[in-house]
């Protein structure tokens, strides 16, 4: 219970911080570049927190947010939450949950920067107070939320990596696609150009048109390393926080390896921990499904040791009955041989006398034996 409050208070936490901090920076830069202000830079920033429906719409964005992430990893919660988690059906929903979230952040927060937008400059005569057309904004606030929607579903999909790993996920199951991981690096590149475009023109535009004489940064060399500094630490961000949590999946990887390669008494019933399905996690579904396959193939090769050794023992058991018999005939062979020789010496009826002078009287039990010996041989 302690656990899943502490990452979801994580996740709170940057579903709020993130579109704040994303708003005062857009809003900042917006004014500080403004053509239409003849004001110093001081009064250009402090325009920044004189937009009171904005962070209204700010507010409600991130009350949104917080609902609709709440209401996704519910499923993920009531799992972790149950001591013995037996429920496949809620297992499903946990694992959908697990996929779900950083489309769900971007769309969001996009939609709602644009919609926000537009009820902004619909509200105000399709103006704004401080003169910056509507086209503009738009590309500011889409590349913005786009930019900070896919930062903020890295940093989330990083606070998740504990419960992922409590749901002990080890096949990719038919269905279950993560587009956001696999794609993550284009989209990261794509939300980091559309912003340094839009900022950059800005920027360009501003010290192409603005009156020399009008107060404001003067600057050009600052301003792009400004615009470089912002935008290129947020790429470089969503870099290293997508390569920790590849890092923390070839690390499950790698661990399950070296238990396999460290003794001869192999596990092959354990498996390793997916915790994304891109490039890094269909590795791992792919030697999970490998020692699935190896362990079946020693199990038949168990198996029909099994069956060959028992077949053996049957063999050797009738080989030594056979041998058995074997040296019975051998012994009885010359009295047999002798037998045949008299009868047919003494075809007229003089064997049983010659037999009598022959040889000395048997009990009962020994002669009974004796012609035993003689049928098998016979036969």
């Amino acid at each position: 219970m302690t656990d899943n409050k502490r990452f979801l208070g994580k996740i709170a936490l940057s579903l709020l911080l993130t579109p704040v901090i994303t708003l005062f920076l857009g809003e900042a830069f917006t004014h500080l570049y403004n053509i239409m202000l003849d004001v110093p830079i001081s009064t250009r920033l402090t325009f920044t927190f004189q937009k009171p429906m904005i962070f209204a719409l700010v507010a409600v964005l991130i009350v949104v947010m917080e609902a609709a992430i709440l209401l996704l990893l519910q499923p993920l919660v009531s799992y972790l939450r149950r001591p013995d988690r037996n429920d496949e059906t809620l297992y499903a929903k946990a694992r959908k949950a697990a996929l779900g979230l950083p489309w769900l952040l971007i769309i969001v927060t996009v939609g709602f920067w644009t919609l926000g937008t537009v009820i902004f400059y619909a509200l105000n005569d399709w103006k704004s107070p401080g003169g910056t057309p509507l086209g503009w904004v738009l590309a500011f606030k889409i590349s913005e939320g786009m930019l900070s929607a896919t930062l903020n579903a890295l940093i989330i999909n990083r606070i998740l990596i504990g419960a992922k790993q409590a749901l002990h996920i080890e096949q990719v199951r038919a269905g279950e696609v993560d587009i956001f991981n696999k794609a993550r690096d284009i989209i990261n590149v794509l939300a980091t150009m559309a912003a340094t475009i839009a900022h950059l023109a800005y920027v360009a535009r501003y010290f192409v048109d603005r009156n020399p004489a009008w107060q404001g940064p003067h600057n050009a060399v600052l301003a792009l390393l400004l615009v470089g500094l912002v935008i290129g630490g947020t790429s470089f961000a969503m870099v290293l926080l997508a390569r920790d949590e590849d890092r923390t999946q070839t690390g499950l990887l790698r661990k399950r390896i070296m238990e396999l390669t460290a003794t001869k008494a192999a596990d092959l019933a354990a498996r390793a921990t997916i915790i994304n399905f891109n490039a890094i996690g269909d590795l791992a579904d792919s030697f999970n499904r490998y020692t699935d396959s190896l362990r079946g193939m020693i199990q038949e090769i168990v198996t029909s040791t099994r069956s060959l050794s028992d077949t053996n023992q049957a063999l050797s058991g009738g080989s030594n009955d056979l041998k058995r018999a074997v040296a019975e005939c051998q012994a009885a062979k010359p009295r047999l041989f002798m037998e045949t020789f008299l009868k047919i010496r003494y075809a007229d009826g003089t064997l049983d006398q010659y037999a009598a002078t022959r040889t000395a009287p048997r009990d009962d039990a020994h002669r009974g034996r004796e012609s035993g010996e003689l049928r098998r041989c016979r036969a």
